[in-house]
């Protein structure tokens, strides 16, 4: 798609990215970097001033005191919900979590899943969720498509 044609789908499909350390700038105020996609798509008002992020942050789960630290100050768990603060700013449909556990502590990936399906069930939000752990697909997923080599090898159903 053309840069016009695509642009007005962006707010709606928003990434949380593999390395929530390579995702973040390790200079600027985490405040600054959730509210960088609305600045980018020209969204920012004074509506979705510093109330609109102290609330995202209430929802994944950190501290409002947070949005003033820079990212080498949290933790793995810490940095990847600040990533997924920085994907929800937009209010997106959908958003694309490109193996959001995968560098993150075991103990902390349950807490991360979790808060995902809250997420789910809160705002309705739909979910792309790239992951090659199967007991974590099974438990996160509805619909499952296998792939191998950028090709659909397979497509299951899953019921609770």
């Amino acid at each position: 798609m053309s840069e016009r044609r695509i642009r007005p789908f962006r707010p709606r499909l928003q990434p949380v990215f593999q390395d929530p350390y390579g995702s973040l700038s390790p200079r600027r105020r985490l405040r600054d970097q959730i509210a960088e996609p609305l600045h980018v798509q020209g969204r920012w008002s004074a509506t979705s001033g510093p109330g609109r992020f102290d609330e995202l942050l209430d929802v994944v789960g950190l501290e409002r005191s947070y949005g003033d630290r820079l990212p080498y100050e949290l933790s793995g768990g810490q940095y990847q919900r600040a990533g997924i603060a920085r994907a929800l700013a937009c209010a997106p449909d959908l958003i694309v979590l490109d193996e959001p556990m995968s560098a993150l502590d075991p103990s902390l990936r349950a807490g991360i899943l979790n808060l995902l399906l809250d997420l789910q069930d809160e705002f309705g939000l739909g979910c792309l969720f790239i992951c090659h752990d199967q007991a974590v697909v099974r438990h996160f997923c509805d619909r499952v498509l296998a792939m191998e080599n950028g090709r659909i090898t397979g497509r299951e159903q899953i019921t609770a």
